[in-house]
């Protein structure tokens, strides 16, 4: 049984396990090398490129991705580690002892996971650290999101007829200020003309009552 020795956090959807080494007694799967100082001795190789090479052609998510447990894994190695492990057999066979315990590791992780892993990333540094982290979702399918999205979606609609309600009022609004102005307008000129005509026939009605008062003066004398 593989275990995990190291701490593990959720950040912003990453669930990062940070490792000093994968402990593992399982014996690994028939497609895969237990060592390289098993099969050629990793002093064999005289350079990273042999030796990655070697690595890729038994580990198919070394330097690549590939399916483990059914989540799409990656591992990669830091070169200087690498040529480490080329320099001292008993580092090549601490880092094939890890990558033999990745299986068993994404299972673990997969089992304790709160959300369905979508994805697992292993990195070694130059000194031989391993971390790893998962992307996770509690929305496998795809539910919540839609659902998420609708509601978006009914909000800015929402947003929307509120703004073109606003417009409207103050259309609205404007349009009723100004019919009060001229209504206003026209019952000034109303007035208006209503005292013009009042004064014109004032005016009309003394210049009768004078011509009267004259006519009476002519036939007094």
């Amino acid at each position: 049984m593989n275990t995990i020795s190291g701490t593990s956090n959720n950040y912003y959807g990453y669930n990062i396990t940070n490792t000093q080494k994968l402990q593992s007694t399982a014996t690994s799967s028939p497609t895969q090398s237990n060592s390289a100082t098993e099969n050629t001795g990793s002093n064999s190789f005289t350079n990273v490129n042999d030796y990655t090479k070697y690595l890729k052609e038994n580990y198919n998510y070394f330097g690549n991705v590939a399916s483990v447990e059914g989540i799409p894994t990656s591992v990669s190695v830091s070169a200087s580690f690498l040529q480490k492990c080329i320099d001292d057999p008993e580092k090549a066979e601490y880092l094939e002892s890890n990558l033999n315990a990745i299986s068993d590791s994404v299972s673990y992780v997969k089992s304790h996971s709160l959300g369905t892993i979508v994805e697992a990333n292993y990195s070694i540094d130059s000194d031989g650290n391993i971390s790893m982290a998962t992307v996770s979702t509690n929305d496998p399918d795809g539910k919540i999101a839609k659902e998420n999205a609708e509601r978006k979606a009914e909000e800015e609609k929402e947003e929307r007829e509120n703004l073109a309600e606003k417009l409207q009022n103050r259309k609205t609004e404007k349009e009723n200020t100004e019919s009060d102005q001229s209504d206003e307008i026209n019952n000034e000129a109303s007035n208006y003309t209503t005292n013009t005509v009042l004064i014109n026939s004032f005016n009309t009605s003394n210049n009768i009552n004078s011509t009267n008062t004259n006519s009476n003066l002519n036939y007094y004398c």
